[in-house]
């Protein structure tokens, strides 16, 4: 069967840990997502190319918080009304998932692979990544009902990132499945993962749609059930959204719903020579900067990290 593919930004945050860097970037309270961190362009349209390698772009999705719009504004002017998920606040991870899975399903059907891309990553080589979200797509195509995370490789023992330790794999499947998550580990138990040869997890999500639907109707069915009219054509959408996020509290689709997936749901493809960060921190931010030409066009370590 020939499945569709789709792509799903995640670019609602707030951003708030790198409001002091924003600010001094931009002169205003713009989330990180909208701003040019490292390089010319946006954590957005930056995201938005890398997503191109693998799916085509007006089948790529970019979910948003309305308080923002007069910051992508630019951003939405080269999507399809459709394209554009605009939550009415925001409400976590999961809730920006539920509501573009309602979207993906009303555009493209249940059989689509769609991918989770968060807005505010760093890659050294963009191929790299490509090569990997290319085997991603293809393991969900082949094995219909798994959920493929990224993780990438440790370089050192991280103790601000959720790691992912895999269980062992079946040759004959030919798939690494998900032990169990280690969220913000302490020094100790961070250089223990590493040692297992454990992945930090990217929250790179691919799967089909309908497997991704599976996963919350078993663990958080109120939130499918709350968007399911939004996959529907019919539909004063953003009447029903205003309705959903102000009923339902907040829902963090790692704690909430991967976390509690049962064996053989979840699978682990490794990311290998990406150079992959979150920049979630000033000093990871510091950092990317720092191995970077970009670094000699900022200010200096004490301008650039406002602590």
């Amino acid at each position: 069967m020939d499945y569709p593919r789709a792509a799903v930004v995640l670019a609602g945050g707030n951003g708030s840990r790198l409001l002091p860097f924003t600010r001094l970037v931009t002169g205003d309270d713009r989330p990180k997502q909208f701003c040019s961190i490292v390089g010319d362009q946006t954590l957005l349209a930056q995201t938005l190319d890398r997503i191109a390698l693998n799916v085509p772009p007006d089948q790529t999705f970019t979910v948003v918080t309305r308080a923002h719009r007069k910051y992508y504004r630019t951003a939405a002017s080269r999507m399809r009304p459709s394209q554009l998920i605009e939550q009415p606040m925001a409400r976590g991870t999961g809730a920006g998932i539920a509501y573009a899975l309602a979207r993906v399903r009303r555009e493209l059907g249940d059989e689509a692979i769609v991918g989770f891309f968060p807005a505010d990553h760093w890659f050294e080589d963009p191929d790299a990544l490509a090569r990997t979200v290319e085997q991603a797509y293809a393991a969900a195509a082949t094995h219909t009902g798994g959920v493929y995370l990224l993780g990438a490789t440790p370089t050192h023992p991280e103790t601000e990132y959720g790691w992912i330790e895999l269980a062992p794999a079946d040759p004959a499947a030919g798939r690494q499945p998900v032990a169990r998550f280690w969220e913000k580990p302490c020094p100790e138990v961070a250089g223990l993962l590493m040692t297992r040869r454990c992945l930090w997890n990217t929250f790179i999500v691919v799967a089909r749609v309908g497997a991704l639907v599976d996963l919350f109707a078993e663990q958080s069915p109120r939130w499918l059930d709350a968007f399911e009219p939004l996959s529907r054509l019919l539909v004063n959408e953003d009447e029903v959204a205003d309705a959903v996020y102000e009923a339902l509290e907040p829902l963090d689709f790692s704690s909430a719903v991967l976390q509690r997936a049962r064996p053989q749901q979840l699978f682990a493809l490794e990311l290998v020579d990406a150079g992959w960060t979150d920049l979630g921190q000033p000093e990871r931010v510091l950092a990317t900067l720092r191995a970077t030409d970009d670094y000699r066009r900022r200010a200096s370590d004490e301008a650039v990290v406002m602590r």
